[in-house]
């Protein structure tokens, strides 16, 4: 139970393993019987952080089952890295039933932009040089001698 205080971690919802995990930062920890328990507190509920959380200001959900808090074996993990913005494609494409197919057509059509976009140019070019307007591109090459 390697999480110290305001760690944030992932875990199992107890009350239903299947449903989407929960992220929440450790407030506190402490180990009954070898086992260790996690009091959390997700940060968009009241005290901002790294204030100290007293005991009454815990989320209230996380003392299921045992009454000290989350179970170390509900604990799925420890969050490392954060991306801004991006759980908010998950919310959209699990709320709109056209919002797969719109990012799948967005995909399409940003590789067929990178992969034809080439294509385009260099045709592009060679009529600028086959009207005399333009002068021929010149490809460059990197040359590595060992």
């Amino acid at each position: 139970a390697d999480y110290p205080n305001s760690d944030i971690i992932v875990y199992k919802n107890p009350t239903n393993p299947t449903a989407t995990p929960i992220v929440h930062r450790v407030v506190a920890k402490y180990q009954i019987d070898g086992v260790w328990y996690f009091q959390t507190k997700g940060d968009g509920n009241g005290t901002p952080y790294p204030e100290a959380v007293s005991s009454n200001e815990y989320d209230s959900n996380t003392l299921w089952h045992t009454g000290q808090g989350v179970p170390e074996d509900l604990v799925l993990g420890k969050v490392i890295m954060r991306i801004p913005y991006f759980g908010h494609i998950t919310l959209f494409l699990r709320n709109n039933s056209w919002g797969l197919p719109l990012i799948i057509t967005l995909i399409v059509i940003l590789l067929l932009i990178e992969f034809i976009g080439p294509f385009i140019k260099r045709s592009r070019d060679r009529k600028k040089v086959a009207a005399g307007v333009g002068e021929p591109a010149v490809q460059q090459f990197t040359l590595i001698s060992g």
